[in-house]
Order: structure tokens, then sequence, then C-alpha cells
């Protein structure tokens, strides 16, 4: 460590930083060496008055005595900005005369670690741009502060220490250890939306959202619908446009809706493409807005859309190395500078009059990417429909399911299996019946968590919609799973799903029957 850090320690002790005798002794201390010349100022005139070549001579030596270090003075910032620890600092970082230091504030209620670039002005340190970020209970968050002028600073956290390395843009970034916490980095870019991915020890990597849309809750399911009302319409889909690497749009038959009044962003519709074909596609851009894409990321009016469908995509791959190795380990040919120019494409800011949309295929490279008029555009594509999709479940499980929803009676469960009941259990919540879905939980005393009328009033319609594509995905999971009996009449069935190991906690009841553990999900 340098000596900010080591002036910042020698000031404010472990033994007795912020103590408020220690706090007031430094505080006078430096303070008074910084009024020195203030005191001066009005007493060696008065006695001086006579001699202009003395005050001149007088107010260098105090000018030089008000001066503390460069050091001093950033510890002295560091303390009025509440800083606990300093985890890194540097100077001359830039340019001559800046400073980085990273550090960290414990609170009641949270921990924060800020990267601060300061530059040293008339005196003192200035803070010019500044990243925070905190431990809470996201897994990961990525934030970055996109100041007036490049450099930019990113910064970012993560709970595990299975982080190996974090690249900005074509920067690595500096990865720290915080103690109890995790891992924080930080890493200047010339880029003000450089891609930001993380590479892990296993050897997975990941692009990071930005903290704003970090805690979004964003389905990227296909959604499924009920019955098709009015004068929808449904189309077998064939083309990979949208395919994220699950045959996203493809695997059921689409539900258009032609009458179609308002459009916002992330609305799949069906389109008119210029050559002639009918096709699907995304929308990111809306009238009146300005789009751009920079390194394979969209701009909406000079702000990266930061979620996934903002990114370049290659068969659900957001990052180009990862792809790429994909490629390799399957043996495929493949051009790596033809795939570079999708993940990294450019396009000069667009703006988008009345009546037009920017759209774009989840799958780039495989569909559009253009400009439309809103003439273009057929209808809006709803998802799935609930019916072509049911035959996921056996014909056991969907009499299960009709047998129990009419005579609510667990005893129709007697001698089933736990995972074709956990199976039947989700079909309910994929048909959205969510009175059924709580009648399967467990009845067993001392383990339910809360009531059927509460559950319906948390449960609304709109929500019971959403999870249709949940239930279908966990019960194709499911399918293949094993269950595995515990102690005091507790299972738990376990599947892989989207190459993670998960359980769903069964329980059984005083007459020998499993049902569902309430929060099922491990």
């Amino acid at each position: 460590m340098n000596k900010i850090k080591h002036d910042f320690d020698k000031l404010f002790s472990d033994e007795s930083r912020f103590s408020e005798a220690n706090e007031k002794r430094v505080m006078q201390e430096i303070i008074a060496r910084r009024n020195t010349s203030r005191k001066r100022s009005w007493q060696y005139p008065l006695i001086m008055c006579g001699s202009i070549f003395l005050i001149v001579l007088l107010a260098v030596i105090v000018s030089f005595e008000s001066n503390i270090s460069k050091e001093e003075s950033l510890a002295l910032w560091l303390q009025e900005s509440g800083a606990d620890e300093i985890l890194y600092e540097e100077m001359n970082v830039l340019q001559k005369e800046d400073a980085l230091v990273v550090y960290k504030v414990q609170t009641d209620s949270s921990l924060l670690v800020h990267a601060a670039y300061l530059i040293f002005k008339d005196g003192e340190w200035i803070s010019t741009d500044h990243c925070t970020n905190g431990f809470g209970t996201e897994d990961v968050t990525v934030h970055y502060l996109n100041s007036r002028q490049a450099p930019y600073l990113y910064c970012g956290t993560e709970r595990s220490n299975g982080l190996k390395k974090v690249i900005v843009g074509k920067q690595e970034g500096k990865i720290l250890e915080v103690a109890n916490a995790g891992m924080f980095w930080f890493a200047f870019s010339k880029q003000p939306v450089a891609r930001v991915v993380y590479e892990y020890i296993d050897g997975s990597m990941q692009r990071m959202n930005s903290i704003e849309w970090a805690s979004t809750d964003i389905d990227d399911r296909v959604p499924v619908i009920g019955n098709m009302t009015g004068q929808q319409y449904k189309i077998q889909y064939t083309s990979n446009a949208m395919n994220r690497g699950n045959h996203e749009y493809t695997s059921y038959p689409i539900v258009i809706e032609p009458n179609v009044e308002n459009l916002n962003r992330g609305d799949v519709v069906y389109v008119n493409a210029e050559d002639g074909t009918k096709t699907i596609a995304r929308i990111v851009g809306l009238p009146g807005e300005k789009i751009a894409i920079q390194d394979g990321t969209i701009i909406v009016n000079t702000i990266p859309l930061d979620i996934y469908y903002g990114f370049a995509t290659q068969m659900g791959f957001d990052v180009f190395e990862a792809y790429i190795d994909k490629l390799k380990e399957d043996g495929a040919t493949f051009d790596e500078n033809e795939i570079r120019k999708y993940f990294f494409w450019n396009m000069d800011e667009l703006p988008l009059d009345a009546g037009e949309y920017y759209v774009a295929a989840d799958n780039w490279g495989h569909g559009i990417m253009t400009k439309i008029t809103d003439s273009l555009i057929i209808g809006k594509v709803l998802g799935y429909e609930a019916l072509e999709i049911a035959n996921e479940w056996s014909k056991t499980e969907r009499a299960l399911y009709d047998a129990f929803r009419e005579q609510n009676d667990v005893e129709i469960f007697r001698d089933v299996d736990p995972l074709t009941i956990a199976r039947v259990q989700l079909y309910a919540k994929f048909l959205a019946d969510e009175q059924t879905v709580y009648r399967l939980y467990t009845t067993r005393e001392n383990y339910s968590k809360w009531s059927e009328a509460d559950h319906m009033r948390q449960h609304t319609q709109v929500e019971a919609e959403r999870n249709r594509s949940w239930a279908l995905e966990m019960a194709k999971a499911m399918k293949n799973g094993t269950f595995k009996e515990l102690p005091d009449h507790g299972g738990v069935i376990l599947f892989t799903q989207n190459e993670s190991d998960m359980g769903y906690q069964m329980v059984k009841n005083e007459n020998g029957i499993w049902q569902v553990a309430f929060m099922p999900i491990q």
C-alpha cells in the first residue's frame, strides 16, 4: 500500500478510528494548518503594513506553511466521505495529479463499496467520476456511471468468490476481495456502453446487465395464452430468427393478434419483410426515438438497451468468446470473422419518425434488423396457445388433475408416485388454476405456510397467466427426475434444468399420501 493508505491508517487507526476524541484531534490538526494563512493574513499586515516586500514574502511563507501533502489531503477527503477501509488506491492513473481510490462504508443495514476517480486542483481533491455498488440480495450486479467524457468508470460486485476475470470492452478489470462479502471489480473503458463479461473459475462466461436492469423482472420465455378469442389465428413459424437456444417461437404454433392498437418495446410482431416474405421480430425502437448500435449493444436515445434482447446474440449466446468455444467443442465449421461482425455490430444513429419502429431478431444474423413502418406490421405475436402444449403431460396426469379438481379429494393420489403428483400440480399452474395449485400443497399439521384465501389474493389472474411458461419448463425438466425419500415425512424430486441441479420438495401426509411442500423449489 502506498502513502495514501499509510496516512489514512495513521490518522485514523483501527484502535481509535472515528472515535470522538481522535476525530476531533485530527480535524483540529489539519484545519489548524489550513487556517494558518487566515490567522496570519490579518495579523501580519497590521505589524508589517509599511513594507510591501515583507508582506509579499510573508504571504509566500504562509502559503507554503498552509499546504498539506496530497496524500494527507486525500486521506482527509476519504475521512469526510465516511470511508471505513481503503481497498485500493493509486495516483497518476490516467494523468498527472489524479487518483483512484476504492473504499468501503459499512452501515447498519448494508455494505457499500465506492470507486472514486479524483483530480487534484487548486490544492484539493475533486471527484469527477464515482461508481458505487452494494452487496445486497442479488448475486450479481453491475453498475457504470456514464460520464460526459471518456474514459468511463465501470464497477460491479459478485457475492461468490468464483469470479476469475472481468472484461469491460477491451479492458480487463481489477478484482478486489472484500472480506466476508465477495468480490468488487472496477475498470476504465473508452467506450460509454462497453460490454461487461464475467469469466468464472469453472470456465463459464456471462454478459452482465447494468444495475438499472439487474433487478428488473423480465421473463424471456415465450408467453403461453389461454384460448384464442376474436380474430386471433395461429401460424407455424419455422425460422430460427428468434431462437435463443430453446427453439423459441417454433416449438408450437404461435398465436397472432391482427387488431393491434398499441405496441411497446419488447413486443414480438409478425411483419412483411422487404424481400416479400413474412417473418417475426422484436420491437426495440419506438416512434420518435433515436436508435444506434455500438459493439453489439442497442442504444436508445444514447442509453444502452441493457436487457437480454438489447445484446448481440447467436443461438442463445451473448458472449462472443463463449459461442466460439461452443462451436469448436462441437467440431463445427464456421467463419470466426463473420460471427465477430454480428457480436460487435455497429450502426450509426437512426431517427424514427411517427409510425416507424426498429425491429430486430433475437438471433442476430438469422433474421431482420431494420426500420419498418406500421403499415408492414401484420399483427402482434401473443405466444403459444395452452391447448397446443397440454400433451406435454400424459393422459394419466391430465386425468388425475381433472378428477382432483372436480372432487377435491386427496385420496385420488393414493399409491400415485410423488413425481406424478408434482407434475399434476405444475399442470394446474400451467392452466392458471391457482385454486387447484394450492389444494395440492401439503395438509400436514405445522407444514402449511399460508391459507387458500391468502394464496388466491397473492396470485392474480395476470400473474397466473405469466406463470404458464414457467410451469411448462419446470414440468419438462422434471420429467426425467428421480425421487429420494427423506426422514421426517419428507422427500425431494431431483432433476436438472438448464444445466443446474434442482429439487422439488414433497411431504407425506398423515395418511401416507404424498403432497407438494410449500415453496418446494430448492
